[in-house]
């Protein structure tokens, strides 16, 4: 799930949230698993700090973590496969930066509804995923890339920016 930002929260925010899954189709309705709010308060010290939130529905408790940047910037990244070497392709490609030690999935072949959505988006010029991310000032942008060879054998790439 890719991450939500605000740009400045001053005082107490009230954060809402709606989780749905998606349908095949647009004629099928959304299903709903899990809708409200909870409240944040920034009164943590420091430039990045890490939150956890439980929030109780109807199939049970969901954990979302967020992360609290003083000094940040938006970055917005497509992941798009122009050109690959015959027997290789891209299986994931996540992000990261200073002060927060998950990753966040950008792609993830693995997750995709359809296997034939990324051969089709290819085709069209279009990209694989849009995401966009809170980059901490001062501190890198990490994307790591898994490609994936006919053996199955997993090769990683580091960019830092």
């Amino acid at each position: 799930m890719p991450p939500t930002r605000g740009i400045s929260a001053r005082y107490d925010v009230i954060v809402e949230y709606s989780l749905k899954v998606k349908g095949n189709s647009d004629e099928t309705k959304d299903e709903e698993l899990i809708d409200g709010c909870f409240r944040f308060k920034e009164h943590c010290r420091g430039d990045v700090i890490q939150h956890e939130v439980r929030l109780f529905g109807p199939f049970g408790p969901l954990d979302i973590r967020f992360v609290y940047m003083k000094y940040a910037v938006e970055a917005t990244i497509e992941v798009k496969v122009k050109r690959a070497m015959p027997g290789y392709s891209l299986s994931m490609v996540t992000a990261s930066t200073c002060g927060y030690y998950d990753e966040i999935t950008l792609y993830d072949r693995s997750a995709a509804p359809c296997q034939a959505a990324p051969i089709a988006l290819l085709k069209d010029g279009g990209g694989l995923s849009l995401s966009v991310v809170a980059v901490g000032l001062g501190c890198n942008l990490k994307l790591r890339f898994e490609i994936i060879g006919d053996k199955e054998e997993k090769e990683y790439e580091w960019w830092d920016w």
